[in-house]
């Protein structure tokens, strides 16, 4: 493996890039009451589910 790493970095020069919120879906509107929901990616199947401390699994 051949790795150069740069040592003069000028971090005054660097730029920060703002990039706007975009919101697909809410889990509201995907699971509209549910606390399951069945997605398939590629042909598997996976199960993304809300816990009890309302926070987001997913599981194959």
């Amino acid at each position: 493996m051949n790795m150069k790493l740069e040592q003069n970095l000028d971090v005054t020069q660097l730029t920060a890039v703002v990039v706007p919120k975009q919101v697909d879906y809410t889990t509201e509107q995907m699971f509209q009451g549910r606390k399951t929901l069945v997605i398939e990616h590629r042909g598997e199947e996976y199960l993304l589910r809300v816990t009890r401390n309302n926070k987001l699994i997913l599981t194959k």
